[in-house]
């Protein structure tokens, strides 16, 4: 088993993986790729985190068994640096850190090893966990302009996080993505409103403005074989004075919307993608939602 392992360290392509991984008997390999992972979620250097990101890879490929099935992936954090996090499918964090550059490679913020250990690049997982097919992040202001929807937002996130899966419904589309900006009409900082039209605009208008289409999605994208929408929903002074049940309403429609949306760039791509059972599905956790 110690020679998978190193094979597996030196596999590059997830296709040569899977043919490393079909020669072995799965119910030893996993319990020695399981071994040889814990200690490592501790890593401290490069090295570590990307025989991490491998062995998760070779887990997605064979199962993880009665172990909790976990994802690795780097990412950028907003002030730039390099951020590596380990999840579940419930986007429940296992760990999380930031790196910096020194030389030609990357160290721990936080880390006292920085040895160079001949790597370059900080890996991220090409198979990643089935999760919840929608998806949204919101703007700074959210909670602030509009207390009682955000609430109501991460309830609903729940849900579909908890009953929703991306593979569920076929091969290769990841997720909806929407960015959620409100306006900061309330924002003690920064005064600024979002209007849809330019006719929805009052004549006695003082503060600053954009008009800003209230959905809009992007192109379809690749990203390690995976295909994913993304877009903004732009909110407006007049919706955040609706009642809650009449924000859910109009929100529920705005799900369908997208996903109408979506289903027209999948065409082509992900034609047996079956759009219209997520739509219904996500409709009842809607009515579910709306109820409460």
């Amino acid at each position: 088993m110690d020679s998978i392992i190193q094979t597996i360290w030196d596999t590059e392509s997830l296709t040569d993986l899977k043919a490393t991984l079909d020669v072995a008997n799965t119910d030893a390999l996993r319990l020695k790729l399981l071994e040889t992972l814990d200690p490592l979620l501790d890593y401290r250097n490069m090295r570590d985190w990307n025989r991490v990101v491998r062995l998760c890879e070779a887990l997605a490929l064979i199962g993880w068994g009665e172990r909790t099935a976990l994802e690795a992936n780097r990412s950028k954090a907003i002030n730039g640096a390099w951020k590596t996090h380990i999840q579940n499918r419930y986007f429940e964090p296992h760990s999380e850190r930031y790196w910096r550059s020194k030389a030609h490679y990357f160290i721990l913020e936080d880390g006292p090893d920085d040895h160079d250990y001949g790597e370059t690049t900080l890996a991220s997982q090409r198979n990643p966990l089935s999760k919840a097919p929608i998806r949204w992040v919101l703007s700074g202001n959210s909670e602030r302009s509009d207390p009682q929807l955000f609430w109501a937002l991460q309830d609903l996130r729940l849900q579909i996080i908890e009953r929703l899966s991306s593979d569920d419904y076929g091969d290769g589309f990841s997720f909806l993505g929407l960015q959620f900006n409100f306006s900061r009409h309330d924002d003690p900082y920064v005064k600024e409103e979002y209007y849809n039209s330019e006719s929805d605009v009052p004549a006695d208008q003082t503060l600053k403005y954009w008009i800003k289409p209230r959905l809009k999605l992007g192109r379809l994208t690749q990203k390690n074989g995976y295909w994913h929408v993304r877009g903004d929903r732009n909110f407006t002074r007049a919706f955040a004075e609706k009642t809650l049940p009449e924000q859910k309403t109009i929100l529920a429609e705005d799900f369908e919307n997208a996903l109408t949306i979506a289903k027209g760039k999948l065409k082509k791509k992900l034609p047996d993608y079956d759009v219209e059972r997520l739509n219904a599905d996500l409709q009842n956790i809607h009515k579910t939602w709306r109820a409460n």
